[in-house]
């Protein structure tokens, strides 16, 4: 639905470009259990009470792809988002999921920040393997791992 409403939002324009949370917010294409409950109109969160941001990308040129993260998410969560079939819909539009883990990162820190260092699987790499992403999601003690979605 997040995606949809992405498209939707930006479906007059050429490219992606300024899509950010405080846009999207703004905009009103955030689903109200999506929003922060101490901060609504600047936080997206996820199921799993971590950050969800949103970004313009490039590929395919200068904006003309956006981003979808998750951050904050336990090994098992990350495992299963990795694995599904996210390119059996036709015209989805996904071009790669990159996952990762941040080290030694616990607690509030680990809702807030994505981390750093994503394998990227392009369209013709998807569903990730089982083993593939436990090894990317590899924060096991908190909810430390990321999952980003770019699409076109």
């Amino acid at each position: 639905m997040l995606v949809m409403n992405i498209r939707t939002l930006y479906s007059g324009n050429i490219d992606y470009t300024g899509l950010g949370d405080t846009v999207a917010i703004n905009m009103g294409i955030i689903p109200k259990d999506m929003l922060s409950k101490s901060n609504p109109s600047s936080v997206i969160i996820n199921a799993y009470q971590g950050v969800v941001q949103l970004s313009d990308a490039n590929t395919g040129g200068y904006g003309r792809s956006f981003t979808v993260t998750y951050t904050g998410l336990t090994r098992e969560a990350c495992v299963a988002m990795a694995t599904a079939d996210w390119v059996s819909q036709a015209g989805s539009g996904l071009y790669a999921i990159r996952i990762g883990a941040q080290e030694d990162v616990a607690g509030l820190e680990a809702k807030q920040k994505p981390a750093t260092d994503l394998t990227e699987y392009l369209i013709d790499d998807l569903p990730v393997a089982l083993s593939v992403a436990a090894d990317n999601c590899s924060n096991a003690a908190d909810s430390g791992n990321t999952v980003q979605w770019e699409y076109y």
